[in-house]
């Protein structure tokens, strides 16, 4: 049975969408970044993660917002702190520090949490929230199309050895696509707690890539699989799986099968529905998928030293 404070919450931010001067739409996207902030539990504001790729202005959770409700007409003056203060009985907001000062958002009751819940089935609201998880990434210029823009936290391959929990983490510009090169680091530490939020909501597809008796997972941006191919799969498995674990073969040596049907490397991702691949070697490899399983687990066990 749902709980009636979370119904009566979900029918509150319901009113809220109402237009001005009835409503007030821009009190719903703190009380969405709210729930984000409690449903990862990591600060939005700042870096939300530690990122060696080059130290940037920090973004504070007031610029997020206000990128947010920019479109949004007959707002007050002060929107952030006047939304704030609207939200006084529903909303804790406070502020940690941890290399740089970081804004924290909580709901005073969990039952509000469970009333946001209720209301993501509103579309209206549910396009907000999409919204908001499109300027949760590092605000930076991307290094392919040169514009400044939100990244989106893309987890360019997992470990395909688990135990050792490390993956590698990159970004991807929404406006071109293109994924910055990541780095080997710790699950846990990383931005890529916001990545299943990406993917539940179609923001982000995966593809599940069978390698003897291993497999790793890819990802990229949805509105861009139309410009990305099957090369570019066995591109990032060649360079950022093989080569990083020492083993000596080329992205000749082998293929990706669906259901044991070969893939051309030109066809495009948005035509592959099954997203389970599976990578075979073909006459050219000197090693065989058990030698080379072998290679990435040795290697990849003395990235935890």
């Amino acid at each position: 049975m749902t709980n009636p404070v979370a119904i009566e919450f979900a029918d509150e931010i319901l009113q809220y969408l109402k237009p001005p001067p009835y409503g007030k739409p821009w009190i719903v996207p703190l009380i969405l970044l709210t729930y984000i902030n409690e449903e990862v539990k990591c600060s939005l504001s700042g870096n939300p993660y530690v990122h060696p790729h080059g130290a940037e202005i920090p973004v504070t959770l007031e610029e997020r917002y206000n990128y947010i409700i920019d479109d949004i007409p007959s707002k007050p003056i002060n929107t952030f702190y006047q939304a704030l203060n609207e939200l006084d009985n529903r909303i804790i907001h406070s502020t940690e520090s941890f290399i740089f000062s970081t804004d924290v958002l909580s709901f005073r009751h969990p039952s509000y949490f469970e009333g946001v819940k209720l209301s993501l089935d509103n579309q209206i609201i549910k396009n907000t929230f999409v919204k908001i998880l499109t300027v949760l990434g590092r605000y930076i210029e991307c290094k392919n199309c040169h514009k400044k823009v939100f990244m989106s936290p893309i987890i360019e391959f997992t470990n395909p050895y688990s135990y050792s929990d490390f993956d590698i983490d990159s970004d991807a510009c929404p406006k071109c696509g293109h994924i910055n090169k990541g780095h080997i680091i710790l699950c846990g530490h990383s931005y890529g707690v916001f990545n299943e939020i990406f993917v539940s909501n179609g923001l982000i597809q995966k593809f599940h890539i069978r390698i003897g008796e291993t497999h790793t997972v890819l990802q990229f941006l949805t509105h861009f699989l139309e410009n990305q191919y099957i090369k570019n799969i066995k591109e990032i498995i060649q360079t950022d799986i093989f080569e990083h674990c020492k083993v000596p073969i080329t992205i000749n040596d082998f293929d990706l099968y669906v259901s044991n049907e070969k893939l051309n490397p030109n066809e495009k991702l948005s035509n592959i529905y099954v997203k389970e691949l599976e990578l075979k070697l073909n006459s050219k490899s000197k090693l065989d998928l058990e030698a080379i399983c072998k290679i990435m687990k040795e290697e990849i066990a003395t990235w935890e030293m």
